[in-house]
């Protein structure tokens, strides 16, 4: 894949250090959401959601297929993609990538079938010989139901799969998890999480030696909510951390943790809107006020660094404009440093293509960073931007 690197000097909002960021160009297929993972040795994968080849503008959900990309140099160069979609369905959709600490790497998608509601999810393991995903299972299909917004999480050879179910007309929608002891293979149910008339939407899932800690948002104008589920006990502790403003109304969410700090972002995907996060100093036991980030965003992700400061990541749309924005939160003075620009703000002249529900920030080594975001100002391209935070 050829590369195209773009040098921008840029400077921190009242500081004189430069920012030298490095951005890089993977797809040119219009791409709707993306994620990417880490794996020792400076490999990276990368993994979005793109058009068909017969797809044509559109606000609908439809002919969408699964690509991904793999560097072996920390994003200076890239492979060939290569696709992940299932014949004679809707779509392909919604990838979650994880790689646990000894390279390990899991992906799950959504198999659309014949409606949106109806389908399968899938999970893949990548394999180092072939760089390439295998198909590993199909944990769960169905011909009633929307199986939205999965995570895939692992520790100590425990794996643990956590969706959404959407009944049809939204009429009831429930938190459900499966775990597999045997790296995917076999899946068995948790006892569900929800027993409630809440509608749940985009879950985030975080598993360490004795806890699976879970994130979720909801339709229509109610809570974002998390979860504890103690693995040895089997209790789940359930704890609202905020409500969805009337704005907002519904809205997914994405959890990332270091240490005891937890952050869970929320915002409304598929339209630009109120984008939040709130930060929790003890593993979730209690959470700050909600922040507000954008009042006209999408796409929000989040990664600590090393002094336990927030990096945000998030794109704008003002006034007709498309920009892509990184932030610098302080979480002990509880307040925003600075800010820059990965993508300036741009005009967009063309019909704007679906938005999908989520991009993605990565830390390296030493405080340095790799953002995978679409330009909706450039036809849904793809770009990674790599940045080292100055002292």
């Amino acid at each position: 894949m050829k590369n195209l690197f773009l040098i921008l000097l840029l400077f921190y909002y009242g500081q004189s250090q430069a920012q030298i960021i490095e951005t890089n160009k993977i797809n040119d297929t219009r791409t709707y959401e993306v994620t990417a993972t880490l794996l020792p040795d400076h490999k990276i994968v990368a993994v979005w959601m793109e058009a068909r080849p017969k797809r044509v503008i559109s606000e609908q959900a439809d002919d969408m297929q699964v690509a991904y990309a793999i560097s072996d140099d920390l994003g200076a160069t890239w492979s060939n993609k290569k696709i992940i979609d299932k014949p004679n369905t809707l779509l392909t959709v919604n990838p979650n990538v994880f790689s646990d600490k000894q390279g390990n790497t899991y992906l799950v998608a959504m198999h659309v079938g014949e409606d949106i509601f109806s389908g399968e999810l899938a999970i893949y393991t990548f394999s180092p010989k072939l760089n390439e995903f295998e198909l590993k299972s199909i944990p769960i299909q169905s011909d009633s139901s929307l199986l939205d917004k999965p995570s895939i999480t692992e520790n100590n050879d425990k794996m643990f799969l956590s969706y959404t179910e959407v009944t049809r007309k939204l009429k009831n929608s429930f938190l459900h998890v499966l775990r597999s002891n045997d790296h995917g293979k076999t899946w068995k149910n948790i006892p569900s999480m929800t027993k409630d008339s809440l509608l749940y939407m985009g879950t985030s899932a975080i598993a360490s030696s004795n806890h699976l800690i879970l994130s979720t948002g909801t339709y229509g104008n109610e809570s974002i909510e998390f979860f504890d589920y103690n693995l040895k006990t089997h209790k789940i502790k359930r704890t609202k951390v905020a409500g969805i403003s009337d704005q907002l109304e519904d809205a997914l969410s994405e959890m990332v943790d270091h240490g005891d700090n937890l952050c869970i972002n929320w915002y409304n995907n598929h339209a630009p809107n109120e984008v939040y996060f709130a930060l929790s100093r003890n593993r979730g036991k209690s959470w700050n006020n909600p922040i507000l980030v954008s009042k006209n965003g999408n796409l929000l992700s989040t990664v600590f660094d090393e002094d336990e400061n927030l990096v945000v990541l998030y794109s704008e749309f003002d006034n007709n404009k498309f920009s892509v924005i990184v932030k610098h939160y302080n979480t002990s003075e509880n307040r925003f440093l600075d800010k820059f620009y990965l993508k300036e703000p741009t005009v967009i002249k063309d019909k704007l293509d679906y938005i999908g529900a989520f991009q993605k920030i990565i830390r390296l080594e030493d405080n340095r960073f790799i953002a995978f975001c679409i330009d909706f100002s450039d036809n849904n391209k793809l770009y990674m931007s790599k940045w080292d935070t100055q002292e």
